[in-house]
């Protein structure tokens, strides 16, 4: 079942595969698609798988479905994500598929992930890979425009179960794969992560005859963890390590071997580790790798001549620099003409001088150009005896103007050719000097000697002078003139010495301050306005003290506080004592009592004045009378049922009673069940009767005998003490024996004790007793204990009051609280009557009317009404108005009938002075002020008199010097008063410096990360001046150079024959060819255009590289000398002619297409020139050609 299932998924798998490329083509050809990310996990584990989109264009809603094996995968999660993730939905109900439906109403661009799935590899599924399929149902722009999306699938593969051991994979690498004799290689074990890692063994082999080991060394990733590194063994290098903590993933072992035999020979050197333990102890896997080197007997290549420059490595841009140009191996060559090249903006060329020797050559011509491509020395060299070895042409001298790398580039302008007037290749050899400014020295000394500062200055840069400063005497004080040189422009150690002017002091007074009466004065003194010495010191005049003025108290009313006596200063006002608050006395409060209202009488609640000044603080008000409050009543004279009763009700405030008739209850009927009669009985038929007096209502008939009804008396068993009984008869209506059963003997008892019980007061009790448990017979009678009797406790008789009735002594038991004597209402005593006297009001107390009290129980019977007070005849007493110095007296009241004072005539406390503050005046820095004084706003009084204070002068402050920056300006030292602001000595503006601006280099892209292009930035502020652009990660990619004919060149790269990518040539012969359709394997590159022979080649991408550089070349067809012209230049023809005669002579190839130390790269430019001689194009290059190409060079 298992082999079916795995052969039908491995069809599956070949049908989803010819889809899966189905897919990309078409997804390639329509440009959008949504890629369905592959992964891998063994059973149990947990892995994410993206879905997403490339070279989308504002794709604003998509929906689709992916389809995945549910028999091998769990989906454990499904997820929207980026701009679909607020308005995405997904759905995961149907087993096996993901539906889902994303919306973004700005739309999306270029490449992001969509949707997220996780998934499960269930324990039971099997290895091999599982389809993720994905179908796009519909997708749509911001425009609602439907836009095509296809969908590429992805797999899942399902590996073997890892084993719990740890398994840990080293990598290696190598520094070259061929190498000759005496030729080294470097090989590097590293790991990426090391899952733990904490001690093990490394060992690399290798081939002894071929290698020798030059050098082992331990890497950063096992730095101080190598216990032991063996090298003694030929052909073996191993090392042990051990670590407490974990070993880091990275860069291990490097091995360096020297190529020790000059063979052909192919080998590899093996690295293996074992006995690998990580933290815990615990055994781990290593798997190595093996790196295969190539050796390759030397190559005898024959001699090139070499235009080789030389210049020294480093120089001072204070020093001339002197370069060489000097010419190995040219004793074949017999004229050239060459270009050294130089940076202008780095140097200049200050001579150009033939060396001694050269005099003998057939000719020489110089030419300097320093505007030419930045800067260039031309020279032509004739001779046709041809060069010493290491002759030395000429010697030039530059001026470096900066600091920076300087490069001599030397090239051949035009040809070079030998004694035999063919062109002839050349070598060469450029020379670079790193060009440093060089510090010097400056010392800044005080003029007494003192270094104030010591720098290290840049040539030709400006020092920067020291903060001097000399100190004042008493008759001067100074400012700095200058350092006696010029700092500006530094070539040399140097030293510079301060040098001052000695400027008189200007004096100024520092006026006198008086004292007060809390704080000191001063005397007068004087300072120096400029550098602040002090002249005449200042000395303290003691403060004055307070004149002390007593304020009086003042006493507190019920209602008003007072004040306490208090202090304050007469000069100042300070407050020395102060006058606390008293509180208000408050009233003395009396409580006028309360009224209780009756059931018929009105009552008044609680009052409340105060016994000082009478005034009435809680005013009393009627309570109305309350009215009889009955009871629910009391049966007097319970009715039957032919006759009425009496209910009786009672007040439950005042014991008033009411009566009212109760109705007669009538019969009650009850029915009376009918007697059934019996054998030898008479019965009675049903009827009714009154359950209260008995009497027969209806029915109650009597009904005759029925006889005996015979039934069989079954046997009895006999139990514990009766005996049984023999099988008889009865009847079974009245039970009457019929036939006698006879006794059967008793089994006897099975005894149980029953527990005493105790006498209550009216019950009995019983002893212990026992009887049978089977047949519950008293064995042991309980006998009757008496009852105890009651416990008699006498209930106080209660005397009758006047409204309420009493009772006659009863009796009760203490124990049980039955009644024993009960005790009999006794009725109310009814008022004693008293008089009370009426009571007339006065001014300020309220009158009663004539009322009644009962002299037994104090209840009101008629009450006293209030009759209200007649209140006072006022009397007005005169306000008597105080004035600054005395005092007067408020508005008060007098009752003329009583003479009561209502209204007490308070005293008004002299009002003093109304004090108006005369603000002072500050003096300024030159004019004079006045202390703050006072005056009485009533009667002008002067309070305290206004001196004049002295201006004070200016109080000068240095405003600090500004450093310019890169984009503002700065500013001098200047000076001003911090008390005006006025500016006594003005700051002047100092120019920004300017931004010195440092170049930010350009960082190139590579297959999988962004680059930047070229910047700058300011090395002082930081301030970015040119802004760094990201340049996009390339992928893979080709670039490469085209030679010869540029002008509308294509360059295409084809992958089996189908456009992986394609581009223009640039028109310096550059290309560059990128994108989504180039990865890893072998394509084949074309260049055509332009009228010209197409170029092609072999390309090769892996994943290690991900790119690729290649050359070119672009001839039109009989240019066959390569110097890019054809057989429209009748001149250029002529020496394509000669060229084609010498091939079609000798059959050897020109040099300039087999110049190449790649045999592979020989035979592609072998057959480029082999096409560009097939002038007729038929395929065979022969002396038609030749008459071919010598038409078109005849014809123009």
């Amino acid at each position: 079942m298992r082999a079916k299932r795995a052969s039908r998924r491995a069809a599956a798998l070949l049908c989803a595969a010819a889809l899966l490329v189905n897919l990309i083509s078409t997804a390639w050809a329509a440009s959008a698609f949504l890629r369905v990310g592959s992964a891998s996990a063994a059973p149990g584990e947990t892995r994410s798988v993206y879905v997403s989109g490339s070279n989308l264009d504002k794709l604003a809603g998509v929906q689709g479905i992916v389809s995945y094996d549910s028999a091998a995968l769990e989906l454990t999660g499904a997820a929207m994500m980026g701009a679909f993730s607020a308005l995405g939905t997904v759905n995961t109900e149907t087993a096996g598929q993901v539906s889902f439906n994303g919306t973004c109403l700005d739309g999306i661009s270029g490449s992001q992930s969509i949707l997220r799935l996780d998934f499960r590899v269930k324990a039971d599924a099997a290895p091999g890979d599982y389809l993720l399929d994905i179908l796009i149902e519909n997708a749509y722009n911001t425009g609602l425009t439907t836009v095509p999306l296809n969908g590429v699938s992805g797999v899942f593969t399902v590996t073997e179960p890892q084993s719990t051991t740890k398994t840990l994979y080293f990598y290696g690498g190598s520094s070259v794969s061929t190498l000759h004799k005496g030729e080294q290689v470097s090989i590097t074990a590293r790991t990426y992560g090391s899952q733990g890692l904490a001690a093990g063994k490394l060992e690399f082999r290798y081939d002894a005859a071929l290698f020798t080991c030059v050098a082992a060394e331990p890497l950063s990733a096992l730095s101080g963890a190598v216990k032991s590194l063996d090298t003694s063994r030929a052909g073996y290098v191993s090392a042990a390590f051990a670590s407490e903590e974990e070993i880091p993933g990275g860069e291990l072992l490097r091995l360096t071997l020297e190529a020790a035999a000059d063979v052909d020979a192919d080998t590899s050197v093996t690295f293996a580790a074992f006995e690998l333990y990580d933290t815990a102890l615990a055994a781990m896997n290593g798997i190595g790798f093996t790196r295969t080197l190539a050796l390759r007997k030397a190559e005898v290549t024959p001699e090139v001549p070499a235009l080789r420059v030389t210049m020294p490595a480093a120089a001072r841009t204070d020093e001339t620099i002197t370069a060489v140009a000097v010419l190995d191996r040219g004793s074949g060559l017999a004229a050239a003409d060459f270009c050294i090249s130089y940076d202008t903006a780095l140097l200049t060329c200050t001579g150009v001088k033939v060396s001694a020797g050269m005099e003998s050559v057939d000719g020489v011509c110089i030419v300097t150009n320093p505007n030419f491509d930045g800067g260039q020395v031309k020279f032509t060299f004739i001779c046709e005896k041809g060069f010493a070895d290491e002759a030395v042409l000429l010697t030039m001298t530059f001026q470096p103007k900066k600091e920076g790398a300087v490069t001599l580039t030397p090239t051949v302008t035009t040809s070079a050719v030998g004694a035999d007037r063919r062109p002839i290749a050349l070598d060469m050899c450029a020379a670079s000097c790193e060009v440093k400014d060089p510090f010097f020295e400056v010392t800044f000394r005080d003029e007494d000697g003192t270094v104030l500062s010591r720098q290290s200055v840049r040539y030709r840069a400006a020092a920067v002078p020291p903060d001097a400063v000399k100190a004042p005497d008493e008759a001067h004080h100074y400012e700095l003139a200058g350092w006696g040189g010029d700092y500006s422009s530094i070539t040399a150690d140097a030293e510079f010495t301060a040098r001052y002017t000695a400027i008189p002091h200007t004096e100024v007074v520092d006026k006198a301050l008086e004292p007060t009466c809390t704080k000191t004065g001063l005397t007068e003194g004087k300072h120096c306005s400029v550098c602040n010495k002090v002249l005449v010191k200042q000395e303290i005049v003691p403060a004055k003290g307070h004149t002390e003025v007593v304020d009086k108290a003042v006493a507190p009313t019920c209602t008003e506080t007072g004040l306490t006596e208090g202090k304050h200063c007469s000069v100042c006002s300070a407050v020395l004592v102060e006058q606390k608050v008293v509180p208000a006395k408050g009233h003395t409060e009396v409580v006028d009592k309360a009224v209780e209202p009756t059931c018929t009488k009105a009552g008044l609640t609680e009052g409340k004045h105060c016994s000082v000044c009478n005034k009435v603080l809680v005013k009393q008000t009627i309570v109305p009378a309350k009215g009889h409050s009955w009871d629910s009543g009391k049966i007097t004279i319970a009715p039957t049922c032919t006759g009425t009763g009496v209910k009786t009700y009672t007040c439950t405030a005042c014991a008033a009673t009411r009566t009212e008739t109760v109705s007669a209850t009538g019969h009650t009927a009850v029915t009376v069940a009918k007697v059934e009669p019996t054998c030898t009985q008479p019965g009675r038929a049903a009827g009714t009767k009154c359950s209260v007096c008995g009497e027969v209502l209806s029915g109650l008939t009597e009904i005759k005998a029925t006889g005996h009804k015979e039934v069989i008396d079954a046997a009895v068993e006999p139990t514990c003490t009766e005996t049984g009984l023999t099988e008889g008869k009865h009847c079974s209506v009245c039970s009457a024996v019929l036939v006698e059963q006879k006794v059967v003997k008793a089994n006897g008892h099975t005894e149980v004790v029953d527990k005493a019980v105790e006498p209550t007061c009216t019950k009995t009790g019983l002893t212990e007793g026992k009887h049978c448990s089977v047949c519950n017979t008293v064995l042991v009678e309980q006998k009757v204990v008496p009852a105890k009797g009651h416990t008699e406790v006498i209930d106080k008789a209660v005397a009758p009051t006047c409204t309420k009735t009493g009772l006659t002594e009863g009796k009760h038991c203490s124990v049980c609280n039955a009644v024993l004597v009960e005790q009999r209402v006794v009725p109310a005593k009814g008022h004693t009557e008293v008089v009370d006297k009426a009571v007339e009001p006065t001014c300020t107390e309220t009158g009663l009317a004539e009322g009644k009290h009962c002299s037994v129980c104090n209840a009101v019977l008629v009450e006293q009404e209030v009759v209200p007070a007649k209140g006072h005849t006022e009397v007005i007493d005169k306000a008597v108005e105080p004035t600054c110095t005395e005092t007067g007296l408020t508005e008060g009241k007098r009752c003329s009938v009583c003479g009561e004072v209502l209204v007490e005539q308070e005293v008004v406390p002299a009002k003093g002075h109304i004090e108006v503050v005369d603000k002072a005046v500050a003096p300024t820095c030159t004019q004079t002020g006045l202390t703050e004084g006072k005056h009485c706003s009533v009667c002008n009084a002067v309070l305290v008199e206004q001196k004049v204070v002295p201006a004070k002068g200016h109080t000068e402050v240095i405003d600090k010097a500004v450093a310019p920056t890169c984009t503002k300006t700065g500013l001098t030292e200047g000076k001003h008063c911090s008390v005006c602001n006025a500016v006594l000595v003005k700051q002047e503006v100092v120019p920004a410096k300017g931004h010195t601006e440092v170049i930010d280099k350009a960082v190139e892209p590579t297959c999988t990360e962004t680059g930047l292009t070229e910047g700058k930035h300011c090395s002082v502020c930081n301030a970015v001046l040119v802004e760094q652009e990201v340049v996009p990660a390339m992928g893979f990619t080709v670039s490469g150079s085209v030679v010869g004919v540029t002008d509308n060149a294509m360059v295409t790269l084809l992958k089996d024959g189908v456009v992986a990518a394609r581009g223009d040539v640039r028109a310096d012969g550059g290309f560059l060819l990128s994108g989504l359709r180039i990865g890893a394997g072998t394509y084949t590159l074309r260049v055509d255009g332009g009228g010209c022979v197409a170029w092609e080649m072999p390309v090769a991408l892996s994943d290690d590289s991900g790119s690729a550089n290649v050359a070119c070349l672009l001839l039109r067809i009989g240019d066959v000398n390569g110097d890019g012209t054809g057989a429209e230049d009748a001149l250029q023809c002529t020496l394509d002619l000669q060229t084609l005669y010498d091939y079609l002579a000798l059959r050897q190839v020109p040099g300039s297409f087999c110049d190449s130390a790649d045999a592979a790269r020989n035979e592609l430019l072998v057959r480029y020139f082999l096409r560009l001689a097939d002038v007729n194009e038929d395929g065979q290059v022969d002396i038609l050609d030749y008459q071919r190409l010598y038409l078109l060079a005849r014809n123009g």
